[in-house]
């Protein structure tokens, strides 16, 4: 049994040494090599992938500075440009083409070459070339001279590796993420607990009212209380709604209703009240704009019903007035609209009583012309200005006198009297 347990253990530790192995071997250590090639273009012509020497290579985590050397390409003229290309690390990495020779540009040019890196791993190279700064041509002179020299060759490009650390955790973002998820966590479990404990709640209430000595109608205002609803929104375009209900006794009831709006909705109040048989009915509506301002009233007790009906405009609409009255076989009804422009003004009333119907219809207009369209059961009878065109019916059974203009007035005539008679026209 010792023997399996230990055989069984080195094994496990080979096999871990199996994977780590691989691993190790490629990661990089702060001071190692990083190996690097390059090539480089003239007209159509390349070179191919060459080495670069120990020392021109950059330093896994350090930043430095090199000089590498340019070898004369094959059939240099001095016309054209030079372009190299680099290869970096064993992930092969490609640095683009950089224009290092004959670049449009009077400065000695210089490499710039960023190395990001996360533990011991090489994560990119860019690179790009830069006008080398005045003070290392101040300090070597002879960098500018050898470099715009023709006939010098190899030429030294003074090449920067600067390397980045970047962390693959995101410290912020982690935090946020945490900082989240244990709120809603939080808000889940107090409503649970809410929730879960309501009843104790309505218990330990009705307790502290009882150690208390609260009357009777106290705990019955606490229980209303309790019960009273309320939701206010404060968006300009919701409505903001109060409900509430009283309740005295069985027979008595109170019933408030109010609706507010901060836009240009409408404001409503609605209100009911009653008490055994009899019942009083307000609604309002109220609206900012031009739109109508409406009161409706009902009042009832026993048989008799009066229902006034008003609606109100501010704008140039018109003005109309409804109101109906009826008490047993009674009933007179007067509808009035005014209009304060040029239209017409129209009243209309109807009494009646048993069987007996009077009947009053009158037009007024404001201008000159009087357009009026009055379809009988006989006739129909249509009139502009001081013209009158009849047209007859299947049965007709009308007269239409029609008053003259006096002479020395220069109002045109305005009134049509139509009265029934057993003559055909």
């Amino acid at each position: 049994m010792v023997e399996n347990g230990t055989t069984s253990m080195v094994s496990s530790l080979l096999f871990l040494l199996f994977f780590y192995f691989p691993y190790s071997t490629m990661a990089y250590r702060p001071g190692d090599i990083v190996s690097m090639s390059k090539m480089g273009q003239y007209h159509s012509s390349r070179t191919v992938w060459q080495d670069v020497i120990g020392r021109h290579c950059p330093i896994f985590g350090v930043n430095r500075e090199v000089l590498v050397p340019i070898q004369k390409p094959t059939g240099y003229t001095g016309a054209d440009p030079y372009k190299i290309s680099f290869q970096v690390g064993r992930e092969k990495f490609l640095i683009p083409w950089l224009l290092v020779v004959n670049r449009k540009s009077s400065e000695v040019p210089m490499i710039d070459v960023n190395l990001r890196y996360s533990g011991g791993d090489l994560l990119g190279v860019t690179a790009k070339v830069v006008d080398m700064p005045h003070h290392y041509t101040e300090v070597h002179p002879n960098i500018r001279q050898q470099f715009w020299d023709s006939q010098h060759w190899p030429k030294h490009v003074l090449v920067r590796y600067t390397w980045e650390e970047q962390s693959e955790i995101d410290v912020t973002s982690g935090f946020y993420a945490l900082f989240g998820s244990g709120l809603i966590l939080s808000f889940i479990l107090s409503i649970y607990i809410l929730q879960s404990s309501q009843d104790k709640l309505a218990r330990f209430v009705k307790e502290t009212v009882a150690e208390n000595n609260m009357p009777a109608g106290g705990i019955a205002k606490l229980l209303n209380a309790l019960l009273d609803y309320e939701t206010k929104q404060k968006d300009d375009e919701e409505a903001n709604v109060v409900s509430k209900t009283k309740q005295k006794s069985n027979e008595e009831a109170n019933v408030v209703h109010e609706t507010k709006q901060n836009g240009v909705e409408t404001i409503a109040v609605y209100e009911t009240k009653q008490k055994n048989d009899e019942a009083n009915v307000v609604s309002e509506t109220k609206k900012k704009g031009d739109e109508a301002n409406v009161d409706f009233e009902t009042k009832q007790k026993a048989d008799e019903v009066n229902v006034i009906f008003e609606t109100k405009q501010k704008s140039d609409e018109a003005n109309i007035v409804h109101e109906t009255k009826q008490k047993d076989d009674k009933a007179i009804v007067v509808y009035e609209t005014t209009q304060k422009g040029d239209q017409a003004i129209v009243v209309f009333e109807t009494k009646q009583k048993s069987d007996e119907a009077n009947v009053v219809y009158e037009t007024k207009q404001n201008g000159g012309e009087a357009n009026i369209d009055i379809q009988l059961p006989s006739c129909t009878i249509k009139q502009k200005g001081n013209e009158a065109n009849v047209v007859h019916n299947e049965f007709p059974s009308c007269t239409i006198n029609k008053r003259k203009q006096f002479e020395g007035n220069n109002q045109p005539n305005k009134n049509i009297l139509v009265e029934k008679s057993n003559k055909k026209a």
